[in-house]
């Protein structure tokens, strides 16, 4: 055998090898599980991938978990190539690893993991909700207290009942009712991790309205005419807004 003719065979081979190689590794689809994420607790927790080409039995990747506790994987949504599916049931302060995998049309199986943290914070509980007539101190909240490497604050969302807070940083701080107020006040009390995680709840505190002792007013002498124009005002304390069970008693008179 020449050396030139076996340089052609080594050729041959050689490129028959690499051929090999190739068709053996080829796949006609891909798949995406999408970027690490972190997450706070309440946060609408997804997983948001991309998938590609032909699969096998017309089918399409699937999600799955492959690490951390146990979690519920909602059904699909696919719309074009994207693939999302939602998490529940996930607890703050652990790591979660899932996988998009599929199978392509020439018999290749392809997968791609994700990685998600779930930061810890604590849930803010605000207590339940409360009634009251006015005065100073007359309600306590119950609000949870912060963990470690965290801050928390009260707020007021609306303030119909004429709320004071008297510490807005206590859990269980006090708060005063206007008498010259009546109505529904609702306060938030959050509380804020050191990693940037935050949750709230909220309370409404009803103010029944209304002072103590009642004063009706003056007395007032009517006088003997009678017209249709005229009246008398009488003028007593404030008897709050028809809340829980206060009611008004100012009422005008002609004579």
């Amino acid at each position: 055998m020449s050396k030139l003719y076996s340089f052609k065979v080594t050729i041959l081979a050689l490129f028959c090898c690499l051929f090999a190689t190739f068709n053996a590794t080829a796949q006609n689809c891909t798949v995406n599980s999408g970027v690490p994420e972190t997450i706070c607790p309440g946060q609408l927790f997804v997983l948001k991938g991309k998938a590609s080409g032909l699969f096998a039995s017309g089918g399409n990747a699937v999600w799955s978990q492959v690490s951390g506790p146990a979690v519920t994987l909602g059904t699909p949504v696919i719309i074009g190539q994207d693939i999302q599916v939602n998490v529940t049931g996930y607890a703050p302060g652990n790591t979660y690893v899932f996988k998009l995998s599929a199978r392509c049309t020439d018999g290749s199986p392809v997968s791609q993991n994700v990685t998600f943290i779930a930061k810890p914070a604590t849930q803010a509980t605000a207590g339940i909700d409360q009634i009251s007539c006015p005065g100073n101190n007359v309600v306590t909240l119950n609000g949870n207290s912060p963990g470690a490497n965290e801050t928390a604050a009260w707020s007021i969302i609306n303030n119909a009942g004429g709320v004071t807070l008297n510490s807005s940083s206590s859990p269980s701080t006090t708060l005063s009712l206007s008498p010259n107020a009546s109505g529904t006040s609702k306060l938030k009390w959050t509380i804020i991790h050191s990693n940037g995680c935050g949750t709230t709840d909220t309370v409404d505190i009803v103010n029944r309205g209304g002072v103590t002792p009642v004063n009706a007013g003056a007395d007032i002498i009517l006088g003997n005419c009678y017209s249709l124009t005229t009246f008398t005002q009488l003028s007593a304390t404030y008897g709050g807004t028809n809340v829980r069970p206060q009611h008004p008693y100012f009422r005008k008179y002609t004579h």
